[in-house]
């Protein structure tokens, strides 16, 4: 420029396609420096091509002194986090307790990193995020998850509906009495009972066998609470255990019980007697014998007890076989008498004695009328209780009573 001529400077902006954007300014700063403002709020992402024109007051350009842009700008889109519940959809309805699939679509426009905050992942990339969570309160339910990378971070929400399961189904409880295998708990009176119910419905439950009257020499296992599956039972076993002193009367009852959603505890059927006679066990004399030796009583005085006891039991034998022959010839004369008075009634009478005179012994009905105990039952029948035993109704709908002694008779 010539002396004393002022110039002007712009900048021409432009996309990469070549389209005008907009023409700055240039205020000098200096005589061979200046600036110019752009305020790209409302530019488009993308690469600009920068151009500086100068002109003198007379309007003459300077001419173009390098080929191509004098500078370029790129504008890179701001961060962006995208954040989508693939599943499952909102409104779908679950049951309490169930587990729920989540699958989450997470990116970010950049490639950074992300996190996702309830579920404590870190270090996250583009692509589909899936974990699971269970179902603990009833009603409509709403699950937040944020997306975050540095001080940006999106939120989106899940609701779900969540519906109580439906009450189980159980059969009638049964409880079945059995003798214990110790020959001396036997004598002495224990006893042992199997009880147990079956779940007959859709839905796993949790069940417990409470003990409501208990009795320190009655126990049962378990009684803690069980998750019961579709189509299982729980089973417990209650006995009685320990000695006695003097003969005791053991009575308790006993219930399952099942528990619902909140906690709370419903009762399974009706409460279950049980009720045990206990005497002192054989194993007490022997007790008070070593007792007495302890004293200072010689091996004489223990030995002349002992033969004693033998005496004693030597005269109750003989006192059975003076009874049952005494028997034997009162019926030896009665079939006397029945063959001199009636004639023909003889025959009846001989039939039903054996060549040595005894009657036979009378069979225990056995075959489909009787079983030794419910473990020889039909199968795929029910127990039902009533106040003076327990039926059990088998599949062909056949009632057999359960006898004192735990066998089953059918009726």
């Amino acid at each position: 420029a010539e002396t004393d001529e002022s110039i002007d400077a712009a900048v021409d902006v432009s996309t990469d396609a070549g389209e005008h954007v907009d023409r700055l300014l240039i205020y000098s700063t200096s005589d061979t420096t200046g600036y110019a403002d752009w305020d790209t709020t409302d530019a488009e992402p993308g690469r600009y091509h920068l151009e500086v024109s100068l002109e003198d007051s007379a309007g003459n350009p300077a001419p173009d002194w390098l080929s191509g842009p004098d500078g370029e700008l790129v504008i890179v889109p701001p961060r962006e986090l995208s954040l989508v519940v693939l599943e499952p959809a909102n409104g779908t309805e679950f049951v309490l307790g169930d587990t729920v699939a989540y699958r989450l679509a997470i990116s970010c426009n950049d490639g950074c990193a992300m996190s996702l905050l309830e579920e404590s992942l870190a270090g996250l990339s583009n692509g589909t995020l899936e974990f699971n969570r269970t179902l603990t309160e009833v009603g409509e339910v709403s699950f937040f998850f944020t997306l975050s990378s540095g001080d940006l971070s999106i939120t989106e929400m899940s609701h779900i509906t969540v519906i109580a399961p439906p009450d189980p189904l159980f059969s009638l409880p049964s409880c079945v009495d059995g003798s214990v295998d110790d020959p001396e708990m036997s004598l002495a009176g224990h006893r042992e009972f199997v009880c147990n119910v079956n779940n007959m419905g859709e839905v796993s439950a949790t069940v417990r066998f409470r003990i409501t009257d208990g009795h320190p020499k009655f126990t049962c296992m378990p009684t803690t609470p069980q998750t019961v599956l579709v189509g299982n039972s729980l089973d417990v076993t209650c006995r009685t255990q320990g000695d006695v002193e003097q003969a005791t009367e053991i009575s308790t009852t006993a219930v399952f019980e099942w528990q619902d959603h909140l906690g709370n505890w419903h009762r399974i059927g009706s409460e279950q007697p049980f009720s045990v006679s206990l005497k002192p066990s054989s194993g007490g004399a022997q007790g008070d014998l070593d007792s007495a030796q302890g004293e200072g009583l010689s091996t004489l005085t223990i030995a002349g007890a002992l033969v004693g006891l033998l005496a004693l039991f030597g005269i109750g034998i003989a006192t059975v076989l003076l009874v049952r022959r005494q028997r034997r010839d009162d019926e030896d004369q009665g079939t006397d008498s029945d063959h001199l008075g009636y004639g023909g009634v003889q025959a009846i009478h001989t039939d039903d004695v054996t060549a040595g005179g005894e009657p036979d012994p009378v069979a225990e009905p056995a075959g489909p009328d009787w079983v030794a105990s419910y473990e020889e039952l039909p199968p795929g029948g029910r127990y039902e209780e009533v106040p003076e035993g327990m039926w059990y109704v088998d599949a062909d709908e056949n009632w057999w009573w359960c006898e004192h002694g735990g066998s089953w008779r059918r009726n």
